[in-house]
């Protein structure tokens, strides 16, 4: 098995989900930015309100740093999980709350 040398994209998209995953969060304002003034020439709005965020370091979470959508802050997951494309995502970082949720769901 070969190792792949080619890099992931730091934006990801489905339908009207965006992902951002950075090395930094230098990275992830400086991508914020070019998303907002391409929103804004496409006459287009984000939801911040409706997005979370999230910084890992060392496999732990920290909410020090925060991003921000047009002057209105995007709320951290430690304040409110969220769900994408079907898996709820927490600040425990865990499939266990997802795992149980989709099995309630199916019953």
């Amino acid at each position: 098995m070969q190792k792949s040398t080619q890099r992931q994209p730091p934006v990801r998209a489905f339908m009207d989900d965006i992902t951002v995953t950075t090395e930094s969060v230098r990275s992830c304002r400086w991508i914020l930015q070019g998303m907002e003034r391409l929103m804004k020439w496409d006459r287009m709005r984000f939801k911040p309100a409706k997005s979370r965020s999230t910084v890992l370091r060392i496999d732990k979470e920290e909410d020090k740093f925060g991003f921000n959508i047009e002057g209105t802050v995007i709320p951290n997951i430690t304040e409110k999980s969220v769900k994408s494309l079907g898996k709820v995502f927490d600040s425990s970082l865990r499939d266990k709350i997802s795992i149980q949720s989709t099995c309630t769901e199916l019953h």
